[in-house]
């Protein structure tokens, strides 16, 4: 097989023999507009801008490149009676339509979170000796953050 490459008037061309003679031409690259952006990355999430001609990556995961994170579920834990905080509270999130459950339990502060809840139906169920047990059932759409008030 032989193979030369050429520039011709800003223009590469591969010229190849294999029992004939293929031509391949390759366009020269053109900075881009300054200011303009597009969505490119392993599933077209990352926003990028043009900066002195070249691509430059602004932002990963970006909503303006149709990006929506899962809900978060939050809260603090408190003795309705005397008003501080309850740590080492079970607290359950279960999805409704999958049947996926998520422990975790409060901090020294009654805090609780949750990262990357599936959007939809569910419920936060709330548990500690000594103490009732609470669950609410909730509504969870992609991009939500849902902070539960004290209680």
């Amino acid at each position: 097989m032989k193979a030369s490459t050429k520039k011709v008037l800003g223009v590469i061309a591969v010229i190849s023999a294999i029992g004939g003679t293929l031509f391949y031409f390759l366009k020269p690259k053109k900075p881009c507009e300054e200011g303009a952006t597009k969505c490119a990355g392993p599933d077209n999430l990352d926003l990028y801008e043009c900066q002195e001609g070249k691509w430059v990556l602004i932002e990963e995961n970006s909503p303006e490149c149709g990006y929506a994170p899962l809900p978060t579920v939050s809260g603090t834990v408190k003795d309705v009676t005397t008003g501080g905080v309850l740590s080492g509270v079970e607290v359950t999130a279960r999805h409704t339509a999958t049947g996926i459950e998520g422990t975790t339990f409060t901090d020294e502060n009654g805090y609780y979170e949750f990262y990357d809840v599936p959007a939809g139906v569910g419920s936060i169920r709330l548990d500690k000796a000594g103490y009732e047990s609470w669950e609410w059932h909730i509504t969870l759409m992609t991009g939500t953050i849902l902070s539960m008030r004290p209680i």
